[in-house]
This record gives structure tokens, C-alpha cells and sequence, in this order.
């Protein structure tokens, strides 16, 4: 495959649809809803299994045996954020995870909020970026 870079899922889309590229990677929140009214279908998903939303829909490894690039986003503040803002913020976030419309929106797009905390962000971090680092080395990807 050939990387074809767009400023945004909305202009990956029209490629796709215009014939230009024949497929994307993207967010099941970004592109359910083109699968929905029939204009696009998901191929596979990128998480280790099936993701329970899109029970027909294959995960990738199941072809490729030990692939797995989950989409996911995490909240970075300041080094030396004091403990008390940091806790503050966690509430907050937490409190926006729990609201049902944000809960609503995230089942609608098969996907899930979690709020795992700076510990666990950090032990994943220590595990994805070298993993990562590694394929791209490996492929000698360079960057656009």
C-alpha cells in the first residue's frame, strides 16, 4: 500500500468515494456512520479481537496473526502538574466519561471512554512507543 496523507478523515472519505484510494484507516466514530446509511463498509478493526459493537466485522489479526493497533487518545498536562490538579482534573474527566450523552455517542460509534490515570498511561506509553518506534524503523518509514 501506498500512504496517501489528508488533512482530515472528512477528505479521506471523498477520496475513497471519488475512487482515488481504495481504502482508510480511521475511528469508528469518525466513519460508522457512512457504513450506516450504506455508502462504505468496515473491512476489519484494528483492536486484537472483535470489538463487541460489530460483532460480524473481523478483526484484522485474525488474518494477520499478532497485529493490533488500537486507536486511542490520552490527555497529557505539564510534568510537575501539582497533585492536587492533577486529581482535579481526573474528577472532571471522569465526570465527562460518565455522562450518559457522551456514553450514548461513544456506544453509537463502537467505541469506549476509559480513564485509566497517569500510571497506566504511563506503563502503555513505555510499551507502545518502542513498539512503534520499531516498525517504523523497520519499514524505513519516513515522514511525509
Amino acid at each position: 500500500m501506498t500512504h496517501v496523507p489528508y488533512r482530515g478523515v472528512s477528505q479521506a472519505v471523498n477520496a475513497v468515494y471519488a475512487g482515488d484510494v481504495s481504502l482508510i484507516f480511521g475511528s469508528t466514530l469518525e466513519l460508522l456512520q457512512h457504513v450506516r446509511q450504506g455508502q462504505a463498509r468496515i473491512l476489519g478493526v484494528t483492536m486484537p479481537e472483535r470489538v463487541p459493537a460489530l460483532p460480524e466485522v473481523p478483526a484484522i489479526a485474525e488474518q494477520v496473526p499478532g497485529y493490533a493497533a488500537p486507536n486511542w487518545f490520552c490527555l497529557m498536562a505539564p510534568k510537575g502538574l501539582p497533585e492536587r490538579l492533577l486529581n482535579r482534573l481526573n474528577a472532571e474527566m471522569a465526570a465527562i466519561r460518565d455522562a450518559p450523552d457522551l456514553q450514548a455517542r461513544m456506544a453509537e460509534g463502537a467505541a469506549t471512554a476509559r480513564l485509566d490515570g497517569p500510571g497506566p498511561l504511563a506503563a502503555r506509553l513505555a510499551e507502545e512507543v518502542p513498539k512503534w518506534r520499531k516498525v517504523v524503523a523497520d519499514a524505513g518509514i519516513r515522514p511525509d
